[in-house]
């Protein structure tokens, strides 16, 4: 049983000035920069790729992780959308036509979690910045029940109702960090693991729609994850150990970039 939010509390006033102090000022001449999202201060930066074809999706049940559960190769973002694999070159004009139905930085969240927390000494001590614009942040959304009795659909909705005003109570305890273009985050706090309960009420019970965080950090500053919301994708910054882990992973297909790079 999984609740939004759980495990997770409003951050300290302290977290919130970091993350504001280390972003880039945004200058929007020349274009986005990483550097907007991706906060400063660590070595190395990749910009990493959700795997297509993961293993355990559908039609890869078992598969190992270069190829599909048919031991056909899986699919690589260098062949799909090549562009996404080079640093600093801007993201092509029919990037939406091209990106794959199936790619998902949803499917980043799991691998990211596993790899990233052998590599802090704070895994239970983490802070998570998530845009304060998703709709199930500050109002409720309606759900839609079919084939359901009128009393059955009066029991879901209020369930609904209930499970929202527990996130937008969260949400509103919750400091905020202003963010360039309408970004502006609110920050929690809590373990690694609670990266999967971000999100609103799924449609199940006791269920919890993921979405991943915008910035998400150990303590230890160790690394720093970060995510434009518009993006199919992250970008990890960190040490040489960190982008070293990252660059070996078979899972993930990733490219150095630096902060002054497009996004």
């Amino acid at each position: 049983m999984v609740t939004p939010f759980e495990g997770l509390r409003p951050a300290p006033p302290a977290d919130v000035e970091w993350l504001v102090g280390a972003r880039s000022s945004a200058d929007r001449e020349g274009g986005y920069r990483v550097g907007w999202t991706v906060p400063v201060g660590h070595d190395g930066v990749r910009r990493v790729l959700p795997p297509l074809d993961p293993p355990g999706a559908a039609g890869s049940q078992g598969a190992g992780p270069l190829t599909t559960g048919g031991a056909e190769p899986r699919r690589r973002w260098a062949d799909v959308l090549p562009e996404l694999t080079e640093p600093d070159v801007a993201p092509p004009a029919d990037l939406m036509d091209r990106l794959p139905a199936d790619a998902s930085v949803g499917a980043l969240i799991d691998p990211l979690v596993e790899l990233l927390r052998p590599l802090t000494t704070t895994p239970d001590d983490c802070t998570f910045a998530v845009w304060d614009g998703w709709g199930w942040s500050r109002q409720a959304r309606s759900i839609t029940v079919v084939g359901a009795s009128e009393e059955t659909e009066r029991e879901l909705r209020a369930r609904h109702d209930r499970a929202m005003a527990a996130v937008e109570s969260f949400v509103a305890s919750c400091p905020v960090a202003p963010g360039w273009g309408g970004r502006d985050q609110f920050v929690c706090r809590g373990p690694l693991d609670a990266l999967r309960t971000i999100g609103g009420p799924g449609v199940v019970e006791d269920e919890v729609s993921s979405l991943m965080a915008q910035v998400w950090w150990p303590a230890d500053h160790a690394w720093v994850v970060a995510h434009e919301i518009d993006d199919e994708w992250v970008y990890v910054a960190g040490g040489p150990e960190v982008m070293a882990r990252i660059d070996a992973d078979p899972l993930l297909e990733s490219t150095p970039v630096g902060l002054d790079d497009r996004l």
